[in-house]
């Protein structure tokens, strides 16, 4: 069944193109309803001419039909420098004006957001209550944002915020080392799930993630797999309550693979590091539907921006 999408005027079109690590997601929103949930994958391993053009031809495929008012391009990891796209996860849209060069060709209005941003919109319009929160992202990247009374209050990926100072800290892909989601995102977890297990003689299944494995031998109570878990848990411990301690936030929402299939076991460590009173709990959408909801709330019948987070 089609999501809800929580949006006064019934006659909105909108098409959304999510980017993340890997993959990509074309969504139209016709009025109150969700429509033509279309993925792709999508690999850097080309040069950037032929990265950018498959990316537009994919947003641009069977527009006649759905004939939308705005596109909406929403990047995982985006740091926007006026039009020009800036985001670590995808180098090869950088200085890419995404937005000018589907406009001209579609002749439709196109813009470009955060997709962490468009999230912590639509956790927020579905949920009023919510109104001051930080949203955790924890999946093929990791980053937060802190959401309050209907803005972002930080604008930067908090993801690349410095914890490992050390010359030898994982590379993070916005190029420094030390970054927390250099630490504790989905592909270096893995590297680093392999790597110990190569060297303490473990074997990890062909047929098993290295993530699924670890959990498996978790749940034998293996040594190695309650330690490495623990590890997790504190640096995460430590990193959280050092944000909670600038930004006060009351309630920390997860969302991400790696969220639902980690916290429940490291949930006591984190809250050993931050203040009691802060409570936790996931968002209530799965499959990108809270950043839809925030990329519909944000425009009118018109295509036309009605307000910036």
């Amino acid at each position: 069944m089609s999501p809800l999408i929580f949006k006064k005027e019934e006659t909105a079109r909108i098409r959304a193109v999510i980017l993340k690590i890997g993959r990509m997601e074309k969504v139209d929103i016709l009025g109150l309803r969700v429509k033509n949930i279309v993925n792709e994958s999508i690999s850097l391993n080309c040069y950037k001419n032929t990265f950018v053009n498959k990316i537009i031809d994919f947003t641009l495929s069977d527009l006649s039909i759905h004939k939308p008012t705005a596109i909406v391009y929403v990047v995982s990891g985006l740091e926007k420098r006026g039009n020009l796209l800036k985001s670590p996860l995808f180098p090869l849209l950088k200085g890419v004006d995404l937005a000018e060069l589907t406009a001209k060709i579609s002749k439709t209005k196109t813009f470009v957001l955060n997709e962490l941003d468009c999230a912590a919109r639509g956790i927020s319009v579905s949920s009023p209550k919510e109104d001051f929160f930080t949203l955790v992202n924890w999946d093929d990247y990791f980053s937060f944002k802190n959401y309050e009374k209907g803005r972002i209050v930080n604008f930067k990926e908090g993801g690349h915020i410095k914890f490992d100072f050390s010359f030898f800290a994982p590379l993070c892909e916005c190029g420094e080392r030390g970054c927390i989601n250099a630490i504790i995102q989905g592909q270096n977890i893995e590297r680093r799930i392999i790597e110990e297990a190569k060297t303490i003689g473990i074997k990890i299944p062909i047929h098993k993630s290295p993530i699924d494995f670890l959990l498996s031998e978790y749940e034998k109570s293996d040594n190695w797999a309650i330690g490495f878990l623990n590890s997790i848990g504190i640096i995460l411990g430590d990193f959280l309550g050092n944000i909670e301690k600038v930004f006060f936030s009351p309630l920390i929402i997860w969302r991400g693979n790696l969220a639902k299939k980690f916290l429940h076991i490291i949930e006591y460590l984190l809250k050993d590091k931050i203040n009691e009173e802060v409570n936790f709990k996931f968002t209530p959408f799965d499959n990108d539907y809270d950043t839809i909801i925030g990329v519909n709330s944000l425009f009118d019948s018109k295509g036309n921006l009605i307000q910036e987070i």
